[in-house]
């Protein structure tokens, strides 16, 4: 039997699959799709706010590090509703505050998500739970377009309802929707633009190949350069997926100077000439002092680095985090067997063109950032949220298997793959049912065991926190949603070490003092002792 009446069986059965969209069938979507929804909102401001949110906050909020320093981290003693106002929007700062804070402190971090989520604040509040409602919003538009992308791709209403439903309770899928950071807005946006690709070309390919790049421009290649701007607007690493696109018209194309090739040069062209004036702020963006400069961390094992990529292909679909402190403690072997079968049955049996297309997708980002991995030592690719376009084409190559091998003539087959589906999918569920009730997860990272610190602190009855304030900067914002409004502040910026104003206070804590700092207030006739240390977290208790 030929390769090719092979996948035209399998492609017959699944444009038989319409079977499987009985009542019952249907119910179960929708439960699954419930469950998603409710995942996303619930609980929205349980979870420790964490360092990059607490900055995202501050930047949107037209407020720049200098601004926070000088006025905060002035060696002075403050107090944590201090803090918090430079986390909130109010009437002294604009839109245009905003965009020129994140120029001068983080241009790497393009400005629609910043900006969307001023205007959302500005409107709805500052509160963690409205601050995240955002990005959970954005998530739900997530459901459509993966569904409209695999129809794309497949034809199979089947396909796209299961990758749907993996994508509702996938637990990491909802731990970033969550997170009031941009990853909600890059994977819709990877979505919509990935679809507008696809139906773009689809659309070229129904007219003759003499047509006019006039008439070929009249088609929705202006949409899809839209969405190319709109990407690398919300995040630097949408550059490999729409390159990905370009490779994948040469490969489709048979490398040649085609008429779709020129019509997403010129619209892929037009988008990125739209990100011409952001580019311009990493040559104008004043430098950051020298001690924002972090030490270079010890360079990452091949092993280890290939663990936690393991380990991140396991929380798309389990994520009960069974130890913080141990990252391999629970790598899910199964499951990641199963993605690695997953692409290739998508390989080997799935229609050429969408098979080179989720491939390009998984590949698109996490090659390069494995690679680069590898190469220095770091950890880049080990970080999910770096992998949103990648792990969205996981997911939808796992679909495909899932869809094809119910729709199997042998009833062995599709028990089996039944069981399958219905155990990944109870795996998310219950995952989600663990993580949204928890206070800290491990994607909060630096701020997990703010907690821990923050109970310390506030049993105290007259507190006084000191510190490094650059080396802290976000954390300590973080900090501040859990610290009673009893707590005071003294935070400076080394080598400037003030004199610790203990008087008053029935303890002092400092916390992640480096070696400088601890020696500098043993000269001020202190004695110290730590009294909580874990993963990312110091706290230290100062005595006369």
């Amino acid at each position: 039997m030929s390769p090719s009446s092979g996948l035209n069986r399998v492609s017959t059965r699944l444009s038989e699959s319409s079977v499987l969209l009985l009542p019952w069938f249907r119910i179960f979507i929708v439960i699954l799709l419930a469950l998603g929804i409710f995942f996303r909102f619930v609980n929205l401001d349980r979870k420790v706010y964490w360092g990059d949110e607490a900055l995202t906050s501050l930047r949107s909020s037209g407020y720049t590090e200098a601004e926070l320093i000088e006025n905060v981290f002035n060696g002075r003693e403050t107090s944590i509703s201090e803090l918090r106002r430079y986390q909130q929007v109010n009437p002294d700062k604009n839109l245009g505050d905003t965009v020129r804070a994140l120029s001068l402190d983080a241009p790497e971090h393009p400005p629609l998500y910043f900006v969307m989520a001023r205007l959302w604040m500005q409107e709805f509040g500052n509160s963690i739970a409205v601050k995240r409602a955002l990005p959970a919003v954005l998530s739900l538009l997530t459901f459509p377009c993966l569904y409209w992308l695999c129809l794309e791709l497949f034809g199979s209403a089947l396909v796209s309802w299961i990758a749907v439903a993996l994508f509702a309770v996938s637990p990491l899928q909802v731990l970033y929707a969550q997170e009031a950071r941009h990853y909600s807005l890059w994977t819709v946006l990877t979505l919509l633009s990935s679809l507008a690709f696809l139906r773009a070309l689809r659309l070229s390919g129904s007219k003759s190949e003499a047509m006019s790049w006039a008439r070929s421009w009249a088609m929705p290649w202006p949409i899809y350069g839209v969405t190319v701007a709109l990407q690398v607007y919300t995040a630097l690493l949408a550059v490999p997926v729409i390159l990905g696109h370009g490779l994948y018209i040469l490969l489709t194309e048979g490398f040649r100077w085609s008429q779709k090739l020129k019509s997403y040069l010129l619209a892929t062209g037009a988008g990125l000439l739209c990100f011409v004036p952001w580019l311009l702020t990493f040559s104008t963006a004043s430098s950051k002092p020298e001690v924002l400069a972090t030490a270079p961390e010890e360079a990452m094992a091949p092993l280890s680095l290939a663990k936690l990529l393991g380990r991140g292909l396991s929380y798309l679909f389990f994520d009960v985090q069974l130890d913080y402190d141990k990252p391999f403690a629970y790598l899910m072997p199964p499951i990641i067997l199963l993605v690695g079968y997953a692409i290739y049955f998508l390989q080997r049996h799935g229609p050429r063109r969408a098979s080179f297309f989720v491939w390009i997708l998984i590949a698109s980002v996490a090659l390069p950032l494995i690679l680069l991995d590898f190469a220095t030592g770091t950890e880049r690719s080990a970080n999910a949220r770096y992998l949103m376009p990648s792990l969205l084409g996981i997911q939808i190559a796992v679909a495909y298997l899932l869809a094809t091998q119910l729709t199997a003539r042998e009833p062995w087959a599709w028990r089996t793959w039944s069981l399958v589906m219905v155990t990944l999918l109870s795996c998310g569920i219950v995952s989600c049912s663990v993580s949204t009730q928890a206070e800290a997860w491990w994607n909060k990272y630096h701020s997990y065991f703010n907690p821990d610190v923050a109970e310390i602190i506030n049993k105290a009855e007259r507190p006084l926190l000191v510190g490094d304030g650059l080396s802290n900067l976000g954390n300590i914002m973080a900090l501040s949603h859990l610290l009673d409004s009893k707590v005071q502040l003294q935070f400076f910026v080394r080598p400037d070490i003030p004199t610790i104003a203990s008087a008053g206070y029935s303890d002092v804590f400092a916390l992640k003092p480096g070696e400088d700092i601890r020696n500098n207030l043993m000269q001020q006739g202190y004695e110290i002792e730590p009294v909580f240390s874990a993963k990312h977290m110091k706290l230290w208790r100062l005595q006369k």
